[in-house]
């Protein structure tokens, strides 16, 4: 059994073919996004120097490989950019592993641009990035040193599937990190091949595989629900429910009640509404600040179920009324609804609004086919998915390019003319703000980054196509 070793623009190789005699896979760092005020990468997703070289070099000698990102994301936008752009160099490459994630600071005085992030952000847009590699189809995990694992990721927070593919440094005779683990870098050692010193890895258990894409679709809504657990009536979380919605029906037309939402209405409603508005799943979640109303919209869009003892999936919507009996399936007036966080042992997990006395976002946990339940909305998750790989362009009397924060050029002065910011050719964030507006307005995945599925719903707004 050879090394398993990593390398980046900090490693040389000096000669390929002593390599991979002594080498059974490879970790190759293809890029990271600069976190360092002052550099010329700063906040900008950077290819590592030697990536190319280091890919070349293995598949030139028949080394095993796969890679790894180093993420400074502080935003979701960076997440999901980070994810595209990991999806579009990897295209095509004959990886043996998953692609992991190198979470951890990088300045020691914790001053660089993610390295001051809390326990939960950090989880939450690791979380954002797995789960989008996850929906791409590829298999993903998370690399960090023991006591950054430990003390700044939430680790059960993560897919079971990333979790699975947790890659541990701990330079120690045993690995101190009580975790899953598939991988320990367990230190460096010099080779004869090698101009640097190069880590060294062991590894522990199979690699996890596994990766689907509509899973995700239902995720994005859960952890944003999540996000807000807790958030009482009158503060600010709860104001920020209130006003997102509000500030939605006003700008769209729909089958929405033309009411603002008052900041001590119960929002229950309101709730479930403010999320699939965040997530930009307004296409597929009824949009409204009753319950009735949102069982009647339901119903129009073929996604109502109305049986209680069905076994709804996360991201599906439960309706209470609390005057049902607990004998067969209640018709009456729904009085509540929240979001199905997870279903174990006959058990529901349910995020919801204006919860309890104390009128917050909380949990709650109720039997399948219990007494109260109303029935089920179960949007179709799959109307809000891309496929797993785009290609690079889409053809209609040219070619259009994909787009996102850092790109320039005429394409991007098109769609800085269409959505209203300044048309400078530079697609900056107040372009990729404008961006996400449109994509909301116009029933698209919001994620600021214009694709395939953009170009052509402009082409048919504009006529290009029919």
């Amino acid at each position: 059994m050879g090394y398993i070793i990593d390398v980046s623009e900090h490693n040389i190789i000096k000669d390929w073919a002593a390599c991979a005699k002594a080498v059974d896979l490879m970790i190759i760092r293809i890029g990271y996004r600069g976190s360092i005020s002052g550099k010329a990468a700063y906040k900008r997703i950077t290819e590592d120097l030697k990536a190319k070289e280091h890919i070349k070099g293995a598949q030139k000698y028949g080394i095993r490989y796969t890679v790894y990102f180093f993420t400074t994301a502080i935003v979701d936008a960076e997440a999901v950019e980070e994810a595209v752009w990991i999806r579009d160099y990897i295209k095509g490459l004959q990886l043996s592993g998953p692609v992991f994630i190198d979470s951890e600071n990088v300045l020691s005085n914790r001053s660089a641009r993610a390295d001051k992030l809390n326990k939960n952000d950090r989880t939450h847009l690791l979380r954002v990035l797995t789960d989008r590699l996850i929906s791409y189809g590829i298999p993903c995990g998370v690399y960090s040193y023991r006591n950054w694992l430990q003390s700044n990721i939430d680790m059960k927070q993560l897919d079971r599937r990333v979790l699975d593919n947790t890659w541990a440094a701990d330079a120690a005779a045993e690995l101190g990190y009580a975790g899953p683990a598939c991988l320990w870098q367990y230190g460096k050692r010099s080779f004869a091949w090698a101009g640097t010193q190069i880590d060294v890895n062991r590894q522990l258990t199979p690699f996890c595989m596994e990766a689907d894409q509509m899973e995700y679709y239902r995720s994005v809504v859960v952890n944003k629900a999540l996000s807000y657990l807790g958030a009482a009536i009158g503060s600010a979380k709860h104001k920020e429910i209130v006003d997102t919605y509000n500030k939605y029906i006003n700008a769209h037309r729909g089958p929405w009640r033309a009411y603002n939402v008052k900041y001590n209405d119960a929002y229950c409603a309101t709730f479930t509404s403010s999320i699939a508005i965040m997530c930009g799943y307004t296409a597929i979640i009824p949009i409204e600040c009753g319950c009735p109303q949102l069982i009647t919209q339901a119903k129009s869009a073929g996604i109502w179920q109305e049986k209680d003892r069905y076994t709804p999936r996360a991201g599906d919507l439960i309706l209470y009324a609390w005057q049902d009996s607990g004998s067969g399936d209640d018709t009456g007036t729904p009085d509540h609804v929240g979001y199905v966080k997870t279903v174990t042992n006959g058990q529901i997990i349910v995020i919801e609004g204006n919860s309890g006395s104390a009128e917050k976002v909380a949990e709650r946990i109720l039997p399948v086919n219990g007494r109260y339940i109303r029935g089920f909305i179960t949007p179709k998750y799959t109307a809000a998915a891309p496929p797993a790989q785009v290609p690079k362009t889409v053809k209609l009397a040219l070619n259009l390019p994909e787009l996102h924060l850092g790109d320039r050029g005429d394409a991007v002065k098109i769609w800085q003319a269409i959505t209203g910011a300044p048309v400078t050719g530079v697609y900056d964030e107040t372009t990729q703000a404008a961006v996400k507006a449109w994509q909301r307005a116009h029933g698209k995945r919001v994620d600021g980054w214009i694709g395939p599925g953009c170009w052509t719903k402009l082409g048919q707004i504009e006529g290009w196509l029919t």
